[in-house]
């Protein structure tokens, strides 16, 4: 079999799984620190963390 058609196959199977994974997902108790790292880092170029400010003071 052909190295490259092998791929392929692979990685349309691994996005099948990937999207079938997606169904009824509800959200985490980590997805605000994550979403809010992936926010700062596009818009800034750094990361950093304003959710908790204030917290420990």
């Amino acid at each position: 079999m052909n190295p490259v058609k092998t791929i392929k196959i692979l990685l349309i199977l691994i996005g099948l799984l990937f999207v079938f994974s997606l169904w009824n997902r509800m959200p985490d108790i980590d997805d605000a620190w994550i979403g809010e790292h992936a926010y700062w880092l596009s818009r800034n170029g750094y990361v950093k963390s304003d959710l908790m400010y204030g917290v420990t003071q």
